[in-house]
């Protein structure tokens, strides 16, 4: 037998190099093996036997769930007593699993779902087993139960028994393979969505990062692999905290080892998967999971990530010269002969947003003049905020030959930020000297942005560039200008100038600057003469305004489902209209009961986007004066 250092203790394992499919099949030539159940197991095991050769049989109740299953399957309805799970025998005087004294009693059980075993089966891999023997009333046991091992398709088999088998499954599904970490990324993703990350970012830091980086690595060469090639702030973090997570969960694996070895689980188990609406409440159960805003979020990504096929990127994190040197020579010689790994997009990140525009500008310059090939793909720039230069270096790197910014929505990302979309969008639309152009439609950023903020939680800061609702650029063109009508140096200076008089530059002022200030373009004598709310726990909200509209004082009463509401339908009862208000927003200007509030709301008609605000110490009131 072949032995396997594990972590210092050397065991024996059988594996198809020294008890190959042809001695499997010779110790199996004259048996029938019955596969009793067909859930989730028995079809990966049944199907493995049977297409390598061996004579199955299916142990099935008829009618039940799974009796179509297996005749799909090709199963058509028609003396080793084998088992894949130590639980039956283990668990004898719950389970009542007392077998005759005068045949073999053995194991085989795949570390994995039935699933996987057919998966990697199909795919000419295998998956890891155990084995016991319980009895060997033949002699033949042993070799009966290798060769239903290596039957079934598993990559090597270990020795153990059916108790340490049961303790060990028990425990694991329990624990780290399904219960502790379902549990630990509920509270992780919880964490981060409490405190302002998005569903998108929780689930990836949470979960995808794990499932489609991390555990391959470890899987490929250890955990010790998998630390080895992740950043250093990932190492040090981890090796920081990775005793405080051990210690805080030890106890409660403690406690669940001695519930499985008491009995206790399995009496669990028993009791509740023997009810007549077991499975019904079950699916209730996994609904639940499925349900939850954590894997909602997963199925989000998941659809995404199959609907971005083309790429093939290959990037950089965390380069310093060296690792651009590197990557250079790497890139040569990779397997492809093109940008050699196939990639068609070569992303040049600054994750952690340290460089100057002049020194990520020169390593993308670099790449471009010194790697093989480079001209068949597009050179792409990830930058982040840290140190508020994401988008000077973006443009740095497009004027040195990349041709792709990775960019989001308002800058968000992780620590400070991303590249905002918007601001490299208006740069290269305003700078036409940088010759550069792009497909984006610019009147919709302001929209989009609003949008983002409001789905994400997270509000725009007020100064922020392009898309704050009195920067100069996107409000222009929200009020259906485009710079090609105007000469817009002129009209710059004109706006430095007003804005140098005035703390807040408001729509009626763009219309000014755009050379439209006829008073035609002005606000048409609308004005709040008396508002009178009634509300209460009690209470249907009720509002009576009385609105100076077109020359005219007009009253109006409406409920709602608050005051503010119940305040605008009464407007819209005057006006004859009604609003799609897309933005409605209440500040407050200082602090305490009896601040000023401030309510900015936006309105879409007849295609067009209007602003609007409103100030008063009565927030209602406030929220009327902007219509």
């Amino acid at each position: 037998m072949a032995k396997i250092n594990f972590g210092g203790v050397v065991e024996e394992v059988v594996t198809r190099e020294e008890f190959p499919l042809d001695k499997a099949r010779e110790v199996l030539k004259n048996e029938t093996v019955a596969i009793i159940g067909y859930g989730v197991q028995g079809p990966g095991q049944a199907l493995n036997l049977r297409d390598n050769g061996i004579n199955v049989i299916i142990g099935q109740r008829k009618d039940s769930k799974t009796w179509d299953k297996a005749i799909a399957d090709g199963w058509v309805p028609g003396k080793a007593l084998y088992f894949s799970h130590g639980f039956g025998i283990t668990y004898k005087e719950q389970t009542g699993i007392i077998p005759p004294a005068d045949i073999d009693v053995i194991l085989v059980a795949p570390k994995g779902s039935g699933t996987s075993l057919r998966r990697l089966f199909l795919a000419g891999k295998g998956l890891n087993s155990s084995f016991a023997i319980h009895q060997d009333a033949t002699g033949k046991g042993r070799d009966r139960a290798i060769a239903l091992g290596i039957g079934v398709g598993s990559g090597y088999l270990f020795e153990t028994d059916f108790r340490k088998e049961v303790y060990s499954d028990l425990t694991g599904e329990r624990g780290t393979l399904m219960g502790a970490i379902a549990g630990i990324f509920e509270a992780q993703y919880n964490t981060l969505r409490r405190n302002g990350h998005s569903p998108s970012e929780a689930f990836n830091e949470t979960v995808e990062e794990l499932t489609q980086s991390l555990m391959p690595l470890v899987a490929e060469n250890g955990m010790d692999w998998m630390y080895a090639n992740c950043s250093t702030t990932a190492q040090r973090g981890a090796l920081d905290w990775k005793g405080r997570f051990r210690d805080a969960t030890q106890p409660v694996f403690d406690e669940l080892y001695e519930s499985v070895a008491s009995g206790k689980e399995a009496e669990r188990t028993i009791k509740l998967n023997s009810q007549p609406d077991y499975r019904v409440k079950l699916e209730a159960e996994l609904k639940t999971l499925h349900d939850s805003e954590i894997w909602q979020a997963g199925q989000a990504r998941i659809g995404a990530s199959k609907a971005v096929r083309e790429p093939i990127i290959c990037a950089l994190t965390r380069a310093n010269q060296g690792d651009i040197d590197c990557a250079a020579e790497a890139l040569k010689f990779a397997k492809r002969p093109r940008i050699h790994t196939g990639a068609t997009v070569v992303n040049i990140p600054d994750t952690n947003g340290y460089c100057l525009p002049e020194q990520y500008g020169e390593k993308i310059r670099f790449l471009k003049e010194n790697v093989k090939n480079i001209d068949k793909a597009i050179i792409s720039v990830h930058c982040h905020n840290d140190l508020g230069l994401a988008t000077a270096n973006s443009i740095a790197g497009i004027q040195n030959g990349a041709r792709q910014v990775e960019c989001t929505i308002n800058g968000i990302g992780e620590r400070a930020g991303n590249t905002a979309l918007e601001e490299i969008v208006m740069i290269l639309k305003t700078h036409h000297s940088l010759n550069f152009t792009h497909k984006v439609n610019s009147k919709h950023l302001y929209e989009l942005s609003g949008m983002v903020s409001r789905m994400m939680r997270m509000p725009v800061q007020p100064n922020k560039a392009i898309v704050v609702k009195n920067a100069f650029a996107h409000s222009s063109e929200r009020l259906g200008y485009t710079i090609e009508r105007i000469d817009l140096d002129q009209v710059y200076e004109r706006f430095l100038t007003l804005a140098d008089g005035k703390k807040e530059i408001k729509d009626d002022d763009i219309l000014f600057l755009m050379g439209h200030e006829t008073q035609n373009n002005y606000k048409n004598g609308l004005a709040i003469k008396a508002l009178k709310v009634v509300c209460g726990d009690q209470a249907i909200p009720e509002a009576t305004v009385t609105l100076n509209y077109k020359g005219k004082d007009t009253e109006a009463t409406a409920k709602g489902n608050g005051p503010v509401d119940a305040t605008i339908k009464a407007i819209e009862q005057i006006m004859g209209k009604s609003f799609n208000i897309k933005e409605f927003n209440i500040h407050a200007i200082h602090s305490g009961s009896d601040d000023v509030s401030k309510v900015d709301m936006r309105v879409v008609d007849d295609g067009k986007s209007y602003k609007g605000y409103g100030f008063s110490t009565d927030i209602v009131r406030a929220s009327a004066m902007p219509i």
